[in-house]
């Protein structure tokens, strides 16, 4: 899904489109729907037997995606986000933490060793 301004330069192997109503399918709604494993196993079972493994365009055109209504998606969409956020916050303080780990472990046995002499 592209967001930016500007133009980007894109193969001509490959198709581009664009949600033509936003008042009925969210792009973040049917990006998160192409993101699912079952939408990739899906297109590789449809897809030609090529090394790129090409998805024809009308056969693609063909599949059927759920469509809740507006106010359903964007509740979806705003629940993705969150995630998303969440899962890069994690990694930062998995990343602030990391050397923290050898100190505790430290601290720990410290504890357990003045424990175990009295």
């Amino acid at each position: 899904m592209y967001n930016e301004e500007y133009p980007a330069i894109v193969s001509p192997a490959y198709k581009t489109f664009e949600v033509s109503d936003k008042n009925q399918l969210l792009p973040e709604f049917l990006m998160m729907f192409f993101k699912r494993d079952s939408f990739d196993h899906l297109a590789w079972y449809l897809c030609d037997s090529s090394v790129r493994g090409g998805l024809d365009w009308n056969r693609f055109c063909e599949i059927e995606i759920p469509l809740p209504d507006i106010k359903e998606q964007e509740k979806y969409v705003a629940i993705y986000h969150f995630l998303e956020t969440k899962k890069i916050l994690d990694e930062k303080l998995k990343d602030v933490t990391k050397p923290l780990c050898p100190l505790l472990i430290q601290g720990i046995t410290k504890t357990l060793e003045s424990t175990e002499a009295a």
